[in-house]
């Protein structure tokens, strides 16, 4: 019974600290992944990894940080993301320079930009995410800013 009683508040203490996110998540991966679909499975693999850890997380760790950390690797591990997304049909056929200079740049660059400039994570969440230090994430921010600003200023 006790048993019962400390899985359900387990469960109930993991919807508080994840659910306020999901949207997030959700627009982060549409952003990177090839369809609605794509980033529909790969939210939910990763809340389905998050709430198989969430008892051993450390605490003091900001949830946003961690979810978005599972998030990055589900996206990572889909190698395949950048030919079918970044070459679809519906992309080449956008106007968007922003799109397009995303399209063009590394992958490291795009999601470094979208997580600081669109999510704004600051540079220690950033890193935390991508398993990076400060300084490579500031020359990799700083070179795909560069590429925008060209791209979109022509």
């Amino acid at each position: 019974m006790q048993a019962i009683a400390l899985s359900a508040r387990t469960e109930g203490d993991f919807d508080t600290a994840t659910l306020p996110h999901l949207t997030e998540l959700y627009q982060s991966a549409k952003a990177l992944l090839s369809s609605e679909s794509a980033a529909e499975d790969a939210v939910r693999r990763t809340y389905i990894r998050a709430s198989q850890s969430f008892a051993r997380l450390d605490r003091g760790m900001s949830y946003r940080v961690w979810l978005f950390s599972i998030l990055h690797k589900q996206v990572v591990d889909r190698r395949g993301w950048r030919s079918s997304f970044w070459r679809s049909e519906r992309l080449r056929r956008s106007g968007d320079p922003i799109l397009q200079a995303l399209r063009k740049m590394r992958t490291e660059e795009a999601e470094a930009l979208v997580l600081c400039d669109v999510h704004g994570f600051t540079y220690q969440e950033a890193c935390q995410i991508l398993g990076t230090t400060t300084q490579s994430l500031q020359a990799t921010l700083e070179q795909a800013r560069d590429f925008l600003a060209a791209a979109v200023n022509g």
